[in-house]
């Protein structure tokens, strides 16, 4: 890696370059955070090369990644050399972590303030909190974060729907012109069209969210008009490729993915790097002629680009460097020298730390003999778990959850409420919908085509997701199209989040029942384990030693 620097270095006048440095999709971890285990890749995608972001198979189960005040040692070395640092973030900062969603992401806005960060995009979690006095909006707390935040946040295809302009918010705008030493860098965002229904609609309702690629080519025109030399585009959508190394083409890439289409359908030039967030993968690719950079999740590994602009504008692809995703690794070597933690990060996060310490440690009493994992494409233990406890609570005679709604692996080991709220974070409530069992079926089909396998309590599913062949009770018995039955589920699919907008429209009112002082999931699954301590052996992977009573 640094040769590959010194090289660009040696072959371009330093006015001409920068480093790019991306991150996406931190989700609220600001912490550092033991390894469990990498997320599956997608379906129909091999990943070569391992993940930088987690130790190596079998060889480090457990070690620490991640941590803001970590990742600003990190940028404390690479602003230490010749170049100019941009730092920019596509997306999805505050959701996640106790720390975080208790003060409805203040804590994030704090960190990255501390790291001086140029730029961020609009994630579909980032509209999640709602209201917040003393406004009663539900877009008050993301208004309140962004005026709070010391850089600018850019949507170039949110506008208000009620006049087709952009929210006239502080700290928001549809791009931004930065200058960089002998550099102008201009920076345009663009949020996923899909927001709505990949947050609860009603947040969002008071906006429109465009199609991207109008968005894009306007700002992008208007940037270069203003003499940007480099036009960065943050997208909180991406893609997967199998290729790591950061010399990878499209050619490893999912064919369909989001980010690749949008470059595609830009004019050649229109923007010269893309740093994407959303799928929570690793990429560093060549796409359309663009270098696309997307750093995991959870902060556990950031994005790198040496880009150097020809004289005329435009990326200089000779002497520019798409570098692989970088590990934070807390006490790590970076450009050949030990990191240490940014202390004004680290003082700003305490006060944070210190305020959910006691309720994040809380011990719940089981110890697991090893972690109980979320999956993505398959029925998960977890899944299954979080499933019947919901079941159960709305005595219904089936579950149905969304794989987004897991959010991390309860760790092996002692089980605490902070492991418990990673893992269920939303402040999703429980729902109930009265529907004929083939409205069941489809919205089980609705959901597997591109929000992942329906994570199920009360069913058997048979066949390819998306076209489920056969559905049956638990007991084997088949769901009958015409008998109506009590499925339950989270008020963010009973608004039609994940693809269930269609099929929910066709359910009347009178066959939706919001549970009256229904608790959010998490504290629903935390009720059931206490009362239920053995759903937890049923859990566990197959291997794994048997739950251990709780230490005196």
């Amino acid at each position: 890696m640094i040769p590959l620097l010194a090289l660009a270095l040696a072959a371009t006048p330093a006015a001409r370059c920068v480093e790019l440095v991306g991150t996406n999709d931190l989700h609220g971890h600001v912490s550092p955070e033991r390894i469990v285990m990498p997320p599956p890749p997608p379906v129909g995608v091999r990943r070569r090369g391992g993940d930088p972001a987690y130790p190596a198979s079998g060889e480090g189960e457990g070690e620490l990644r991640g941590g803001l005040a970590w990742f600003g040692g990190y940028l404390a070395r690479l602003r230490g050399q010749r170049l100019p640092v941009v730092l920019v973030d596509a997306g999805d900062l505050f959701q996640g972590t106790l720390e975080s969603n208790r003060s409805h992401g203040r804590a994030v806005i704090e960190a990255y303030d501390a790291l001086h960060y140029d730029a961020a995009t609009l994630g579909n979690h980032e509209f999640d909190f709602g209201a917040e006095p003393p406004d009663r909006d539900l877009l008050a707390a993301l208004r309140h974060r962004l005026a709070e935040a010391d850089f600018p946040f850019v949507a170039a295809n949110v506008t208000l729907r009620a006049t087709g302009a952009p929210p006239p918010w502080k700290r928001l705008a549809p791009s931004v012109l930065l200058r960089e030493g002998a550099l102008t860098v201009g920076i345009v965002g663009v949020a996923h069209p899909e927001t709505p229904s990949l947050t609860l609609r009603q947040n969002v309702a008071a906006l429109v969210f465009e199609d991207p690629v109008a968005a894009v080519i306007r700002e992008a025109g208007r940037l270069r008009a203003r003499g940007a030399d480099l036009v960065v585009l943050l997208a909180h959508f991406g893609g997967a490729c199998s290729e790591l190394s950061g010399r990878g083409d499209e050619r490893s890439c999912e064919p369909d993915g989001r980010i690749g289409r949008l470059l595609h359908a830009l004019p050649p030039g229109t923007v010269d790097v893309a740093v994407a967030g959303h799928t929570h993968q690793l990429m560093a690719n060549w796409i359309a002629g663009v270098p696309v950079v997307e750093a995991g999740f959870g902060g556990r590994a950031f994005d790198w680009i040496t880009a150097c602009a020809k004289p005329g504008g435009g990326l200089d692809r000779e002497a520019s460097t798409l570098h692989p995703p970088v590990a934070v690794v807390p006490g790590g070597t970076f450009l050949g020298a030990k990191v240490t933690p940014d202390p004004e990060v680290a003082r700003r996060l305490a006060p944070f730390l210190e305020r959910v310490a006691a309720q994040a440690d809380r011990r719940l009493g089981p110890v697991l003999g090893g972690p109980i994992v979320r999956d993505y494409r398959s029925l998960s233990p977890l899944g299954a778990l979080a499933a019947e406890a919901l079941r159960r609570y709305a005595h219904a005679d089936a579950a149905l959850l969304n794989p987004g709604g897991l959010r991390a692996d309860l760790p092996k080991g002692e089980l605490t409420y902070g492991a418990l709220f990673r893992a269920l974070p939303f402040e999703n409530r429980a729902v109930v919908l009265r529907v004929p069992g083939r409205t069941l079926v489809a919205l089980l089909d609705a959901l597997s085509q591109g929000h992942g396998y329906p994570q199920v309590a009360g069913l058997r599913l048979q066949g390819p997701p998306g076209a489920f062949s056969k559905v049956t009770l638990a007991g084997g018995e088949p769901v009958d199209p015409e008998r109506t039955y009590r499925l339950a589920t989270v008020d963010f699919l009973a608004s039609g989040g994940d693809g269930l907008g269609p099929v929910i429209a066709r359910i009347p009112p009178s066959a939706v029942e919001r549970l009256t002082g229904a608790p959010v999931l998490r504290e629903i699954v935390l009720s059931y384990l206490e009362r239920h301590p053995s759903a937890l052996d049923a859990a566990q992977p197959k291997g794994a030693a048997p739950l251990a009573a709780p230490p005196p």
